[in-house]
Protein backbone atom coordinates (compact mmCIF):
# COMPACT_ATOMS: atom_id res chain seq x y z
CA UNK A 1 0.00 0.00 0.00
CA UNK A 2 1.37 3.40 -0.92
CA UNK A 3 1.43 6.49 1.27
CA UNK A 4 -1.29 8.12 -0.88
CA UNK A 5 -3.53 5.05 -0.52
CA UNK A 6 -3.14 5.05 3.26
CA UNK A 7 -4.01 8.77 3.41
CA UNK A 8 -7.18 8.18 1.38
CA UNK A 9 -8.18 5.35 3.70
CA UNK A 10 -7.51 7.52 6.78
CA UNK A 11 -9.58 10.38 5.33
CA UNK A 12 -12.47 8.02 4.56
CA UNK A 13 -12.32 6.55 8.07
CA UNK A 14 -12.27 10.07 9.56
CA UNK A 15 -15.34 11.06 7.54
CA UNK A 16 -17.21 7.93 8.62
CA UNK A 17 -16.19 8.47 12.27
CA UNK A 18 -17.25 12.13 12.11
CA UNK A 19 -20.63 11.19 10.60
CA UNK A 20 -21.15 8.57 13.33
CA UNK A 21 -20.24 11.10 16.01
CA UNK A 22 -22.54 13.80 14.65
CA UNK A 23 -25.46 11.37 14.27
CA UNK A 24 -24.72 10.04 17.76
CA UNK A 25 -24.76 13.57 19.21
CA UNK A 26 -28.12 14.23 17.54
CA UNK A 27 -29.63 10.98 18.82
CA UNK A 28 -28.33 11.50 22.37
CA UNK A 29 -29.98 14.93 22.29
CA UNK A 30 -33.21 13.08 21.51
CA UNK A 31 -32.47 10.61 24.37
CA UNK A 32 -32.21 7.68 21.94
CA UNK A 33 -30.00 4.76 22.98
CA UNK A 34 -28.91 4.41 19.33
CA UNK A 35 -26.81 7.55 19.92
CA UNK A 36 -24.64 5.58 22.38
CA UNK A 37 -24.04 2.91 19.75
CA UNK A 38 -23.19 5.51 17.09
CA UNK A 39 -20.61 6.97 19.49
CA UNK A 40 -19.25 3.48 20.17
CA UNK A 41 -18.76 2.99 16.42
CA UNK A 42 -17.09 6.41 16.17
CA UNK A 43 -14.78 5.58 19.09
CA UNK A 44 -13.76 2.29 17.49
CA UNK A 45 -12.93 4.12 14.27
CA UNK A 46 -10.99 6.83 16.13
CA UNK A 47 -9.01 4.11 17.93
CA UNK A 48 -8.00 2.63 14.56
CA UNK A 49 -7.29 6.06 13.00
CA UNK A 50 -5.18 7.35 15.88
CA UNK A 51 -3.41 4.01 16.34
CA UNK A 52 -2.51 4.04 12.66
CA UNK A 53 -1.18 7.59 13.06
CA UNK A 54 0.80 6.61 16.19
CA UNK A 55 -1.18 8.93 18.50
CA UNK A 56 -1.35 6.48 21.40
CA UNK A 57 -2.51 8.95 24.11
CA UNK A 58 -5.54 9.74 21.91
CA UNK A 59 -6.11 5.99 21.45
CA UNK A 60 -6.16 5.62 25.25
CA UNK A 61 -8.64 8.50 25.53
CA UNK A 62 -10.96 6.90 22.97
CA UNK A 63 -10.67 3.55 24.76
CA UNK A 64 -11.90 5.35 27.86
CA UNK A 65 -14.71 7.01 25.86
CA UNK A 66 -15.60 3.59 24.43
CA UNK A 67 -16.02 2.22 27.95
CA UNK A 68 -18.03 5.27 29.01
CA UNK A 69 -20.35 5.02 26.02
CA UNK A 70 -20.88 1.30 26.66
CA UNK A 71 -21.73 2.20 30.27
CA UNK A 72 -24.14 4.91 29.07
CA UNK A 73 -25.84 2.41 26.73
CA UNK A 74 -26.17 0.04 29.71
CA UNK A 75 -27.69 2.81 31.87
CA UNK A 76 -30.03 3.86 29.05
CA UNK A 77 -31.43 0.38 28.35
CA UNK A 78 -34.66 1.34 30.11
CA UNK A 79 -37.45 3.04 28.09
CA UNK A 80 -37.21 6.83 27.73
CA UNK A 81 -40.19 7.33 30.06
CA UNK A 82 -38.24 5.58 32.85
CA UNK A 83 -35.19 7.84 32.37
CA UNK A 84 -36.17 11.28 33.71
CA UNK A 85 -33.85 14.16 32.90
CA UNK A 86 -32.49 16.13 35.86
CA UNK A 87 -32.01 19.86 35.32
CA UNK A 88 -28.96 20.40 37.50
CA UNK A 89 -27.68 23.68 36.08
CA UNK A 90 -26.55 25.06 39.41
CA UNK A 91 -23.79 27.36 40.61
CA UNK A 92 -21.33 24.48 40.98
CA UNK A 93 -21.57 23.66 37.27
CA UNK A 94 -21.08 27.31 36.34
CA UNK A 95 -18.12 27.56 38.73
CA UNK A 96 -16.42 24.54 37.14
CA UNK A 97 -16.91 26.05 33.68
CA UNK A 98 -15.51 29.41 34.82
CA UNK A 99 -12.51 27.72 36.49
CA UNK A 100 -11.82 25.63 33.36
CA UNK A 101 -11.91 28.68 31.12
CA UNK A 102 -9.66 30.58 33.54
CA UNK A 103 -7.18 27.67 33.44
CA UNK A 104 -7.16 27.82 29.64
CA UNK A 105 -6.60 31.58 29.54
CA UNK A 106 -3.86 31.51 32.18
CA UNK A 107 -2.07 28.67 30.41
CA UNK A 108 -1.73 30.88 27.33
CA UNK A 109 -0.53 33.80 29.47
CA UNK A 110 2.15 31.86 31.37
CA UNK A 111 3.18 28.98 29.10
CA UNK A 112 4.66 28.70 25.61
CA UNK A 113 1.91 28.06 23.06
CA UNK A 114 2.71 24.35 22.52
CA UNK A 115 2.54 23.68 26.27
CA UNK A 116 -0.58 25.84 26.62
CA UNK A 117 -2.32 23.80 23.90
CA UNK A 118 -1.52 20.64 25.87
CA UNK A 119 -3.17 22.09 29.00
CA UNK A 120 -6.17 23.32 27.00
CA UNK A 121 -6.60 19.93 25.29
CA UNK A 122 -6.41 18.25 28.72
CA UNK A 123 -9.19 20.51 30.04
CA UNK A 124 -11.27 19.64 26.94
CA UNK A 125 -10.69 15.91 27.48
CA UNK A 126 -11.68 16.11 31.15
CA UNK A 127 -14.82 18.09 30.28
CA UNK A 128 -15.72 15.50 27.62
CA UNK A 129 -15.25 12.64 30.09
CA UNK A 130 -17.35 14.44 32.71
CA UNK A 131 -20.04 15.19 30.09
CA UNK A 132 -20.35 11.55 29.05
CA UNK A 133 -20.55 10.38 32.67
CA UNK A 134 -23.23 13.00 33.49
CA UNK A 135 -25.17 12.04 30.33
CA UNK A 136 -25.35 8.44 31.51
CA UNK A 137 -27.12 9.82 34.60
CA UNK A 138 -29.44 12.01 32.44
CA UNK A 139 -28.09 15.28 33.81
CA UNK A 140 -28.57 18.43 31.74
CA UNK A 141 -25.18 19.59 32.99
CA UNK A 142 -23.67 16.94 30.70
CA UNK A 143 -24.41 19.29 27.82
CA UNK A 144 -22.69 22.16 29.64
CA UNK A 145 -19.56 20.02 30.01
CA UNK A 146 -19.74 19.01 26.35
CA UNK A 147 -20.27 22.61 25.25
CA UNK A 148 -17.14 23.56 27.22
CA UNK A 149 -15.13 20.71 25.72
CA UNK A 150 -16.32 21.37 22.16
CA UNK A 151 -15.72 25.11 22.41
CA UNK A 152 -12.18 24.52 23.60
CA UNK A 153 -11.56 21.95 20.85
CA UNK A 154 -12.95 24.30 18.22
CA UNK A 155 -10.48 26.93 19.46
CA UNK A 156 -7.59 24.43 19.40
CA UNK A 157 -8.43 23.23 15.88
CA UNK A 158 -8.82 26.82 14.69
CA UNK A 159 -5.41 27.73 16.18
CA UNK A 160 -3.84 24.60 14.68
CA UNK A 161 -5.02 25.36 11.14
CA UNK A 162 -7.39 22.37 10.93
CA UNK A 163 -10.53 23.81 9.30
CA UNK A 164 -12.28 20.46 8.74
CA UNK A 165 -12.01 19.57 12.44
CA UNK A 166 -13.10 23.10 13.34
CA UNK A 167 -16.24 22.71 11.22
CA UNK A 168 -16.92 19.32 12.81
CA UNK A 169 -16.66 20.81 16.31
CA UNK A 170 -19.03 23.62 15.31
CA UNK A 171 -21.50 20.97 14.11
CA UNK A 172 -21.15 19.18 17.46
CA UNK A 173 -21.70 22.50 19.27
CA UNK A 174 -24.96 23.17 17.40
CA UNK A 175 -26.25 19.64 18.02
CA UNK A 176 -25.19 19.78 21.66
CA UNK A 177 -26.98 23.10 22.18
CA UNK A 178 -30.15 21.68 20.58
CA UNK A 179 -29.86 18.56 22.73
CA UNK A 180 -29.52 20.66 25.88
CA UNK A 181 -32.68 22.58 24.97
CA UNK A 182 -34.51 19.28 24.41
CA UNK A 183 -33.30 17.89 27.75
CA UNK A 184 -34.32 21.09 29.54
CA UNK A 185 -37.83 20.79 28.05
CA UNK A 186 -37.97 17.14 29.16
CA UNK A 187 -36.88 18.03 32.69
CA UNK A 188 -39.57 20.72 32.95
CA UNK A 189 -42.25 18.37 31.63
CA UNK A 190 -41.12 15.75 34.18
CA UNK A 191 -41.32 18.32 36.99
CA UNK A 192 -44.87 19.30 35.95
CA UNK A 193 -45.98 15.64 35.92
CA UNK A 194 -44.44 14.86 39.34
Amino acid sequence: MTFADSNIILICLQLIAAANGLIGQHLVGKRKIAGCFMWICADLLYIVINGWAGLYPVVALHLFYLGQNAYMAWEWRKPVEDRPVAADLNGFVHGVVALSLLTCVLSFVWLPSHQALFVVESVAALAGIAGTFLASRMRVSSHVAWLLSLSILAFVYGMSGMPVMLIQQIGYLVLCWKGMQEWLRSSKQGAVRA
